[in-house]
Order: structure tokens, then C-alpha cells, then sequence
């Protein structure tokens, strides 16, 4: 691995993702081959607004490539009292 891990915030496990360079690393499950497979065919049909996995690290976490998005925040609904919470915004388009 080369470079600083910085933290990444979002998601559903967002304490143990991290981005280092161009790549995302996030821990590995049973399910991760699945999730490659659907990324990959994601990617095979010309939809390029996900993630392409490239593998597992030295410490087994996955590695998928970063994709730059735009966060804006939401505003709670009326008698909302959860904490705010961030929409992400991705340009992306499916092929024609």
C-alpha cells in the first residue's frame, strides 16, 4: 500500500473505510465476491458511475477504485429529529 489512509464518512460502516490515493479500501466479507461480480458487470455494460473492484489488500480488505461525488446536505423532514444526514449527487449515465 502506498500513501496515507484518510477516513471517508458516509455509508454503513464508514469507521473502517478509507481512501489512499485513487483506490477505496474497505474490509472484505462473504459477500465481497458477489459485490465484484455485480460491479464488474456493472461496468461490462457500459455503466461507469460505480466503483471497479481491483482485489484485496495486504490486510484483506477490498480495493476498489475512488469516485470523486458531490455531498450536499438534506434537510430533515418536518418532526425529523435525526441527526442531518448527506445526500450523495453522482453524474453518471447508463448507456444508450
Amino acid at each position: 500500500m502506498t500513501g496515507a489512509e484518510l477516513p471517508l464518512e458516509g455509508g454503513n460502516m464508514s469507521s473502517a473505510v478509507v481512501r489512499v490515493g485513487d483506490t477505496v479500501r474497505r474490509p472484505a466479507g462473504a459477500w465481497t465476491p458477489a459485490v465484484h461480480a455485480l460491479l464488474d458487470h456493472l461496468h461490462a455494460v457500459g455503466f461507469h458511475g460505480a466503483p471497479r473492484p481491483l482485489g484485496l489488500d495486504d490486510q484483506g480488505r477490498e480495493v476498489l477504485t475512488f469516485i470523486p461525488v458531490r455531498s450536499a446536505p438534506i434537510r430533515p423532514r418536518s418532526g425529523d429529529c435525526s441527526l442531518p444526514v448527506r445526500r450523495t449527487r453522482r453524474s453518471a449515465r447508463w448507456p444508450k
